[in-house]
């Protein structure tokens, strides 16, 4: 027997199988290494998020246009005139005619004020007929109030009218309404001027009745933005407010009077008339009377 035998048979002989020649080297089972598991994906990057849209921009209001004032109805033809007497008297008459038809009349020459009309239109279609109170700052010692009768006929944007007083007659006439100058297409009624635009100090003429003096000429007169005014003519201060008629280009006037050794003391009520507005050149009446008609003055910027 050969070595290699013998040795095989004691290993036999301790129950070890490991003999043979050269032997199996594959591991069993349980030897055999568990493969390392697969790494988990990486997780996906969470998407990033939309970005918020732009808040659109709010949209710009559009500016409410500013109206073009619309004069008061009701009398057919209201507005402001400048009238001339066809016979050529020597003086001019400012008619101011409201939407109720009751009117004023600023008398102008070279004193410059003459006297002051008023009355109220009654008729239709045209033709109209008044009773007419003149209050005369020049014919007359310290002026006078004078009763009349006047018929008007109106047409075509003017009038044509006669007066009858007790000592003459009249007649004046005009053929549109006064604009704020020569050219200019704007009325002074229709597109009114603010009372701001209006502020400033005047050299004014004055006319009254009831005893302050007839005529005064060259009196300052302060006119405030906020429609405050003040004029002294002889004993007497004229001190008072305007606003706006309606939405026309006339102003509602009130207007106290006082003064030591004045006998004009008290209320006066009336309106004030734009003449002209152009480059700075502005021209007003402010026509004022008590309502027993006892007292009355023209204020007239020229």
């Amino acid at each position: 027997m050969k070595l290699h035998t013998v040795g095989c048979l004691a290993l036999l002989g301790l129950g070890l199988a490991n003999c043979g020649g050269g032997g199996d080297s594959t591991p069993s089972p349980s030897q055999a290494s568990t493969p390392a598991p697969a790494p988990a994906p990486a997780p996906a990057p969470a998407p990033a998020p939309a970005p918020a849209p732009a808040p659109a921009p709010a949209p710009t209001p559009t500016p409410t246009p500013t109206p073009t004032p619309t004069p008061a109805s009701g009398f057919p033809y209201a507005g402001i005139y400048n009238a001339n007497c066809p016979n050529a008297c020597g003086f001019t008459e400012f008619y101011t005619i409201l939407e109720t038809g009751e009117y004023y009349v600023a008398v102008i020459d070279s004193t410059p004020t003459s006297g002051l009309e008023y009355g109220s239109y009654v008729g239709s279609g045209g033709a109209y007929t008044t009773s007419v109170n003149l209050f005369d700052y020049e014919d007359y010692s310290g002026g006078e109030l004078v009763p009349g009768n006047a018929t008007v006929t109106f047409s075509d944007g003017g009038f044509s009218l006669s007066e009858v007083y007790p000592r003459f007659q009249d007649a004046a006439q005009a053929t549109a309404q006064l604009t704020y100058a020569s050219g200019d297409a704007r009325t002074l009624y229709g597109v009114p001027i603010t009372m701001a635009q209006w502020a400033g100090t005047y050299n004014v003429a004055v006319g009254t009745t009831g005893g302050a003096m007839p005529v005064a000429t060259n009196t300052s007169l302060t006119l405030g933005a906020d429609g405050s005014f003040s004029v002294v003519v002889g004993y007497c201060t004229f001190s008072g407010n305007v606003t706006q008629h309606l939405q026309t280009g006339l102003f509602d006037v009130t207007a106290t009077v006082s003064g030591s050794g004045c006998t004009m003391n008290g209320a006066l009520t009336g309106i004030m008339t734009p003449l002209g507005y152009s480059s700075g050149d502005k021209s007003f009446a402010i026509e004022l009377r008590s309502s027993d008609a006892s007292r009355s003055a023209l204020i007239y910027a020229p």
